[in-house]
């Protein structure tokens, strides 16, 4: 979902507070030592948006092991930039918010510290932006039931961001936050949601939840059932649309393809074609941030792998992003592309 340079620290004494930020009465603030939470622990979904308007459906696994690695392959300062700008859309506006100069695992997932430009301060404190969104990339392939199992293995940015799709600290907090607190009357909100009179005893209240849990439970059997034999139909469908590919059962990606495809056919064919035979896990990246978009999916097969291989050596050389090194390839060495497209 989306991601993708660090040396893994874990501090154990000073370690700043978890909410990066503190309010004041005029607005918002930013935390004077600078550091922003950049990944959580845990499985999140995410979209990957290749050509043509097509997606891909993963889940993202922001494991230790993902952490440490992100941390392990952190190097020079990386942009913090607005809404993914510098990676999607076709401005591709470089605009620092900040700079990334260093990150360390905590207990709670993968911190970076920033270095704010004079425009990024101003945004945050001004309360123009509130969130971050992490930029992702060199992700392994796991085996998984059903959906794309994914685990980025380098963070290559992040961006501010008002609608993230992981769940981060903000990097600010609002003055006065005690005026957006609510009481609520819980006992009114049950007796609304199981259809009770407003004066419903509890008894009545714990029998009426029983009821609705057992009806659910009835319910989510005959789902089950039917979810089961659309499943066979879709195994069969899978396997036929690997085979169209050339896409073996000795195949070390047969098995995630397959269920890929089982759980959406579109998205996992999509991923099929994007990876076909390599044995090699993809690379891609996921923005989390929505929407989100990836560079462009090569070809199948050998020539595939040919492009891929071209592409991130001009990246490695040019210091540039996979979606400019596939252009700059292509006019290059046309041949790569001849029966591609």
């Amino acid at each position: 979902m989306g991601k993708s340079n660090e040396i893994a620290l874990n501090t154990a004494a000073g370690t700043p507070q978890a909410l990066p930020l503190t309010a004041t009465k005029s607005g918002f603030s930013i935390d004077p030592d600078g550091w922003v939470h950049l990944s959580p622990f845990g499985e999140f979904p995410g979209i990957i948006h290749g050509p043509e308007g097509k997606t891909i459906h993963i889940i993202q696994i922001l494991d230790s092991d993902a952490t440490d690695l992100m941390a392990k392959n952190f190097g020079e300062e990386l942009l913090l930039n607005y809404d993914h700008k510098a990676v999607l859309g076709n401005d591709r506006n470089t605009v620092a918010a900040a700079w990334i100069d260093k990150v360390e695992v905590r207990e709670n997932g993968l911190w970076g510290h920033v270095r704010w430009t004079t425009k990024g301060r101003a945004d945050v404190e001004g309360g123009n932006y509130r969130k971050l969104s992490p930029e992702f990339g060199d992700f392994q392939v796991l085996n998984s039931e059903g959906i794309a199992r994914m685990r980025p293995q380098r963070l290559l940015g992040a961006a501010l961001t008002n609608t993230p799709n992981l769940p981060l600290n903000s990097v600010s907090n609002q003055a006065e936050a005690a005026n957006l607190k609510q009481n609520m009357d819980h006992k009114k909100t049950l007796t609304e949601l199981l259809g009770l009179a407003a004066n419903a005893s509890d008894e009545e209240i714990q029998a009426a939840a029983k009821a609705k849990k057992e009806k659910s439970a009835d319910k989510t059997d005959e789902l089950k059932a039917a979810n089961s034999k659309i499943n066979d139909l879709n195994e069969k469908l899978a396997v036929a649309e690997l085979s169209s590919r050339g896409i073996e059962s000795t195949n070390s990606a047969y098995d995630v393809l397959k269920r890929a495809i089982v759980a959406n056919h579109d998205d996992g064919c999509t991923l099929a074609d994007s990876i076909a035979v390599a044995t090699q896990p993809q690379t891609t990246v996921v923005t989390n941030s929505h929407p989100a978009q990836t560079p462009k999916i090569p070809a199948k097969g050998d020539l595939a792998r040919k492009q891929d291989v071209a592409v991130r050596d001009h990246m490695a050389a040019n210091s540039c992003s996979y979606d400019q090194a596939w252009n700059a390839v292509k006019v290059k060495h046309p041949e790569l592309f001849s029966i591609s497209e």
